[in-house]
């Protein structure tokens, strides 16, 4: 179109501005096109994601780039940087090491809370809560590429986030947790009720909340084959094999479950 336009010039400067009205009108497509490409990318890495972790600052770069790499090898498919006492300055030099260390491979690097951080870090998504800003508000931020997640603590909440167009849900709390207290628990019954009513709307919902290999095979009863930790990986005394048994069982209960056996 260039080239055109610069010999159109020669010969007839309104056919040259016509050209290049056209051009910049195709960079305008090209670029819709390109981040089109790139939600339809994370969008399909969130359909098959099943295990969700939740990581902190840690006390260096290096340490925080070798235990997501570790994450990343045991099978986790996303990463959530959540860290409450971290100033902004570090989140988002931490937040740049995880996206850096995941750029090869197909794990989502997810945000908590923050939408500017989110944007400045490169990530593949935003996670908020009920108190935090709305999907709408978010969107305003990040724009419609990156992926938004809601945290859900009833079957309203759940039907809102949907309604809203959030790409997936987080439900829980499901057990007591050991990083994090509850006023209450939605208990597996929420977990349950959010199978039921939303088999007609999916969306990728991730069970959260004191779940461990203990009290997995619960969790996949209520109809949840995707979950978000912290503890279970980030506690145990081996936290890659800590995250490889979890995600050997997440496959193994939804085999299972799909030829029907107990």
């Amino acid at each position: 179109m260039r080239t055109i336009e610069e010999y159109g010039k020669t010969i007839d400067g309104r056919f040259a501005k016509q050209v290049e009205a056209i051009r910049y009108r195709s960079y305008t497509v090209l670029k819709d096109c390109e981040l089109k490409a790139i939600r339809n990318d994370r969008v399909t890495r969130l359909a098959v994601a099943t295990l969700y972790a939740l990581v902190d600052c840690m006390d260096s770069d290096v340490s925080l780039r070798m235990y997501v790499a570790s994450l990343c090898e045991a099978g986790v498919d996303i990463i959530q940087l959540r860290d409450k006492n971290a100033p902004d300055r570090l989140l988002v030099q931490r937040g740049l090491v995880i996206a850096e260390s995941l750029r090869d491979t197909n794990a989502l690097f997810i945000m908590n809370d923050r939408a500017d951080l989110a944007v400045l870090t490169r990530s593949d998504g935003v996670h908020v809560g009920q108190d935090e800003l709305t999907v709408e508000q978010t969107r305003r931020i990040v724009g419609d590429e990156l992926l938004v997640g809601v945290s859900t603590h009833d079957v309203e909440q759940v039907h809102q986030a949907i309604a809203s167009g959030a790409d997936y849900i987080g439900c829980g709390p499901t057990f007591p947790s050991k990083t994090k207290s509850f006023d209450s628990h939605a208990g597996i019954a929420f977990l349950e009720a959010v199978h039921r009513e939303t088999k007609s709307t999916p969306r990728p919902a991730f069970a959260i909340g004191g779940i461990d290999a203990s009290n997995l095979q619960q969790v996949a009863q209520a109809g949840f084959h995707r979950i978000a930790v912290t503890a279970a990986i980030h506690q145990a005394a081996d936290p890659f094999a800590a995250a490889r048994e979890l995600k050997q069982q997440l496959t193994e209960l939804r085999s299972r479950q799909s030829s029907g056996t107990k």
